[in-house]
C-alpha cells in the first residue's frame, strides 16, 4: 500500500496533478501490481503441478524397466530350458 502512494508522488513530484490524477494512477498500480501477484501464483502451481507429474512419470518408467527385465529374464529361462531339453541335430533333421 505504502508503495502505491510512493509511486503516485514519483510520478508527479511537484504534486501539481488533480487528486483524480493521483486516484487513477493509484488505481492502475494496484491492478498491475494485482495481475502480477496472480501471475506468480498461477506460475507457482503449475511448477508444483509439474514437478508432480515428473514424479510420477518416473515412478512409472521405473516401473516400466523393471518389467522389461523380468520379461527378458522369462524369455532368457524359457531358451535355456528349450537349449538343454533339445535333442541332437540329427534327430531333428528331415529325411
Amino acid at each position: 500500500m505504502l508503495s502505491t502512494f510512493a509511486g503516485t508522488l514519483w510520478v508527479d513530484p511537484f504534486g501539481q496533478a488533480t487528486p483524480s490524477f493521483y486516484v487513477a494512477s493509484a488505481l492502475l498500480f494496484l491492478t498491475i501490481a494485482g495481475l502480477i501477484l496472480y501471475l506468480v501464483d498461477a506460475l507457482r502451481t503449475a511448477q508444483a503441478g509439474l514437478r508432480e507429474h515428473e514424479k510420477q512419470l518416473a515412478t512409472i518408467n521405473r516401473e516400466l524397466k523393471h518389467r522389461i527385465k523380468n520379461l527378458f529374464a522369462i524369455t532368457d529361462a524359457i531358451c535355456q530350458q528349450t537349449i538343454r531339453g533339445g535333442g541332437s541335430l540329427k534327430k531333428c533333421r528331415v529325411r
